[in-house]
């Protein structure tokens, strides 16, 4: 039996957060990373959009970091969209501390002229799909040390130059504003799925059940019953899943 799933699942903390996915796809952020390594730290924020290859068994722990909303899609979707999984590095392996210092010296070498930006660009792409094996994970809702982010596996999506136009694909953001205003220049970007890319949708009450179906029919006038039908029966609530699965 295969330890990964078919379905690749984001989570986040607030319904309306779902509500804006389910209406707009996703919204491209900088996502701010500190990869360790031997001798120093790669510091910086990346465009992407993460989603965890995990089954609906290893859900629950998940749940108490990233939220009780989510939506669940299809892998092929994720393949067709040019997403692809995380590459997981520990903090004092070889590889992990080349590419930091490769990285340092190239960017030192664009700044000062004497390198296209072409390499910069090409280290960087590599870059933003590092993570470091475990650490400490800081979520909106909890701290965690000693996490292994390998758990997850995660994928990302990372916008080409082409579609990222005049925003960048690395900032070291000073403060709060300053990263806003980088994600500004991303607000035309979204990676868009359909009704039949989604294999699950997580609510936290069964309440909210059918306001999301609401929304799923009115965001789709065009969509037929059988494609609603079959929703409804994917959508899930959090005490589903911690008690039944």
């Amino acid at each position: 039996m295969s330890l990964s799933s078919s379905t690749l699942i984001h989570l986040t903390t607030q319904k309306a957060y779902l509500v804006g996915i389910l209406k707009e796809g996703f919204k491209v952020k900088y996502c701010q990373e500190d990869i360790k390594t031997k001798g120093g730290s790669i510091n910086g924020a990346f465009p992407m959009v993460s989603l965890s290859d995990l089954p609906l068994s290893e859900l629950d722990y998940h749940l108490e970091s990233y939220g009780n909303y989510g939506i669940g899609l299809k892998k092929e979707w994720a393949k067709k969209n040019g997403l692809n999984p995380v590459l997981y590095f520990d903090g004092n392996s070889t590889i992990s501390h080349n590419i930091r210092k490769d990285f340092e010296d190239i960017y030192k070498k664009v700044l000062e002229g004497k390198l296209e930006n072409k390499l910069f660009q090409l280290v960087t792409e590599i870059m933003s799909y590092m993570k470091n094996y475990e650490g400490t994970l800081k979520t909106k809702k909890i701290t965690r040390e000693n996490y292994r982010f390998s758990d997850e596996r995660e994928w990302r999506y990372i916008p080409s130059l082409d579609i990222l136009g005049s925003a960048f694909p690395y900032i070291v953001p000073k403060n709060a504003e300053e990263k806003a205003k980088a994600n500004k220049k991303l607000e035309h970007i979204r990676l868009e799925f359909t009704p039949d890319d989604i294999n699950y949708i997580f609510v936290q009450k069964e309440s909210e059940i059918q306001e999301i179906i609401d929304i799923i029919r009115n965001a789709n006038a065009t969509m037929p019953y059988s494609s609603v039908e079959r929703l409804m029966t994917r959508i899930l609530t959090t005490e589903q899943i911690m008690t039944d699965i």
